[in-house]
């Protein structure tokens, strides 16, 4: 299989301290992003604890006041930028950062950081 660049999103379409769930299947969210105060960073859309969906409707990722990552099934909170958890059951461990290019206010991610979302 090939390696290409896949449309993300916009940047227009975040604002800082927000997150916007991505679905590469029309379905479900399998990444997100966060637009931090110095970056846009791509996280896969599985907690370490026990591997569901962080958020839980829509977009909603974030804890209240934007300053967390938040998986809200078991309240583990992450650091937006590095992803490590700092409360709750998975103390320690970290989401999954995928690297990304911004080109022109879009955001393409490569297709080989793509496979294997869940391990």
């Amino acid at each position: 299989m090939s390696n290409q660049k896949i449309f993300i999103a916009k940047t227009s379409e975040l604002s800082l301290n927000s997150a916007k769930g991505i679905s590469l299947d029309g379905v479900n969210d399998q990444l997100f992003l966060v637009m931090t105060e110095t970056e846009v960073v791509l996280w896969v859309n599985d907690c370490p604890h026990n591997h569901r969906a962080l958020e839980y409707q829509k977009d909603k990722f974030l804890s209240a006041d934007g300053k967390h990552i938040v998986c809200y099934a078991h309240s583990a909170h992450f650091d937006k930028v590095s992803g490590e958890c700092f409360a709750g059951p998975c103390k320690g461990k970290k989401l999954r950062k995928i690297q990304h290019d911004e080109i022109n206010g879009e955001i393409y991610v490569e297709s080989k950081y793509l496979t294997n979302l869940k391990d």
